[in-house]
């Protein structure tokens, strides 16, 4: 806890109080170091709040981030009582800072799913802002992405008269057609899971509610890490270990 001085035209606030420990800028975790508030208006701009005596206020409180990354200036939103000669904190308002999301993958799957980085990009960010209900429906469509791209870029499977599907003709297929062209059983069942969460999580009816939004990211980062281990393998086998044959 902190004890800070809230100042306005009609008296100073003396107020203890925990600042959130998250910038809202940089989304780092840190000291928040307290720098200035002051109250605009009268005594008159308080207002009652139901389960509090005497009068409350709204408070813009000035900080800084401490993290090395940032230190940035932010402002944050209060409410504080004041009653009988005491002042206290009260809640903290909401307020509509937007952290960046950074997610990094591997050069081996930005290079061949461009679409898949972006798509799955947005949707983190959608489940962090706390967009739930469409979180789930962005991851399931960057599983589609790097389903369909991994086949088309990497794996190139046949027809049954022998022929390499097409990008177009893999992109047209449904996505649970794409999946049975996987080459490994392990990569099928573990995308197949995904598809089937990510579909549950555009339905209005759920039909596997002791899964959520966490577990279908987690599916869909077991299939990402396999795939990365196939291109890495493949490149290693085209560049390495052939070269020394």
């Amino acid at each position: 806890m902190e004890k800070i001085t809230i100042y306005s035209s009609f008296k100073n606030f003396d107020i203890q109080l925990e600042a959130p420990s998250i910038c809202p800028i940089c989304g780092n975790s840190m000291a928040p170091k307290f720098i200035y508030s002051k109250i605009d208006g009268s005594s008159q701009s308080g207002f009652i709040l139901d389960g509090f005596h005497g009068l409350c206020y709204n408070a813009p409180l000035i900080y800084k981030c401490t993290h090395n990354d940032c230190g940035k200036y932010y402002l944050l939103n209060c409410i504080i009582n004041t009653y009988s000669s005491a002042d206290h904190f009260v809640s903290w308002e909401s307020n509509h800072y937007q952290p960046p999301v950074n997610i990094k993958f591997s050069d081996e799957i930005t290079n061949m799913s461009p679409e898949f980085v972006t798509t799955y990009t947005q949707a983190f960010k959608a489940e962090k802002w706390e967009l739930d209900n469409i979180s789930g429906m962005g991851y399931r469509r960057s599983l589609e992405f790097l389903v369909k791209d991994y086949l088309s870029e990497i794996e190139t499977p046949k027809n049954k008269k022998g022929e390499e599907y097409s990008k177009e003709d893999i992109y047209q297929m449904s996505l649970s057609s794409a999946i049975k062209l996987l080459p490994s059983q392990d990569l099928i069942d573990i995308s197949k899971a995904s598809a089937w969460l990510g579909n549950d999580e555009s339905h209005t009816f759920k039909k596997w509610e002791e899964f959520d939004v966490s577990t279908l990211k987690e599916f869909i980062d077991s299939t990402v890490a396999f795939i990365n281990f196939k291109i890495k393998a493949l490149n290693a086998s085209k560049n390495i270990i052939h070269a020394n044959d």
